[in-house]
C-alpha cells in the first residue's frame, strides 16, 4: 500500500529504507544516472513483513546488484519475484517490455540476492507475490490516434502539410474566456 500514513501511524503505508537506497546519479535537471554509478530505492511495509527494491539502469553496461535483508519480521529468506521495465525492441509494440515478470530469485547460500540489471532498465525485486494476478500481467491502455497540433497560416484550420507548425494572432474577440 503506497500513500499517506494517518496521524495514529496504523495504515499499513509502506516506508523508504534510506539505508538501503542510493543513487549516484548527478544533476538536477534532468538528472543523469549515465554515469555508471548505482540507484536503487528500497521501500518496505512498516511490519517489515514484505519489502521491494526497485533499482534503475540508466547506462549501456549491464549492472550486478547483491542484496542482503536484515531486521525483516519474515523468516528464512523467501525468494523475491523480479520485474523489469525496458524500452521495446524494434519491431514490437511500445509497451511489451513494460512490467513483465521475469522469474524469481532466491539467496545464494541462504543469504545473498545476485539480480542482474540489464542496460536501460528498471528492476523491481520483491517478497510480494503478484506473478499469479492477472492485472499485473494485462498490457497498458493504447491510446488511438493523437491529433498533431499543426496549423495553417490563420490557425484556424489543421493542416500538417503547408510548412507553418501553428500560427495564431491571440486576437479572440468573439471569444468570452471566464
Amino acid at each position: 500500500m503506497a500513500g499517506w500514513e494517518n496521524g495514529n501511524n496504523d495504515e499499513g503505508i509502506w516506508r523508504a529504507v534510506p539505508q538501503a537506497s542510493y543513487t549516484g546519479a548527478t544533476g538536477t535537471n534532468p538528472v543523469s544516472g549515465r554515469n555508471g554509478t548505482p540507484s536503487y530505492m528500497t521501500l518496505a511495509a512498516p511490519d517489515k513483513s514484505d519489502f521491494s527494491t526497485v533499482i534503475l539502469n540508466d547506462s549501456e553496461y549491464e549492472r550486478t546488484y547483491k542484496l542482503q535483508t536484515v531486521n525483516m519480521a519474515y523468516t528464512g529468506t523467501p525468494s523475491l519475484e523480479i520485474w523489469e521495465t525496458r524500452a521495446a525492441g524494434k519491431g514490437e509494440a511500445f509497451n511489451s517490455s513494460y512490467m513483465q515478470y521475469r522469474g524469481k530469485v532466491s539467496a545464494d547460500g541462504g543469504v545473498i540476492y545476485t539480480v542482474r540489471v540489464k542496460p536501460y532498465s528498471i528492476v523491481t525485486v520483491t517478497t510480494l507475490e503478484n506473478s499469479g494476478n492477472n492485472a499485473h500481467h494485462t498490457p497498458l491502455p493504447v491510446e488511438g490516434e493523437r491529433t498533431v497540433l499543426d496549423t495553417d497560416a490563420t490557425g484556424s484550420v489543421q493542416n500538417t502539410g503547408d510548412g507553418i507548425l501553428y500560427a495564431d494572432d491571440f486576437d479572440f474577440p468573439a471569444r468570452r474566456f471566464l
